[in-house]
């Protein structure tokens, strides 16, 4: 049989556990919460093949994160690096149009 002290501790202890995590729920749901797309979104969206997402992600110089065998990226990361390419391309000279020589 279980002491009655012991019981009122564990009582308590499960007591501080769901404080808190109402406290972090409470946190999360006042965050503003970021959009995630997968593989297949970022593909589809820039025309882009798996491989070359998945050079991205080893190169990291697109971030990830893997949830139940599945790779996110958050949509504010895919259009940094968007941008970041555009402005590469831009500086190079590679903006697709022919030149006047």
């Amino acid at each position: 049989m279980i002491e009655k002290r012991a019981f009122m501790d564990f009582m308590a202890s499960v007591e501080a556990f769901f404080d808190g995590m109402a406290d972090i729920s409470r946190r999360l749901t006042n965050r503003e919460v970021s959009e995630w797309v997968d593989t297949a979104d970022v593909c589809r969206e820039l025309k882009l093949s798996k491989r070359t997402v998945q050079t991205l992600r080893s190169t990291d110089k697109l971030p990830y994160t893997r949830f139940n065998h599945k790779t996110y990226y958050k949509l504010e990361d895919v259009m940094k690096v968007l941008e970041e390419h555009k402005a590469l391309t831009l500086r190079d000279g590679k903006d697709g149009a022919a030149d006047d020589e």
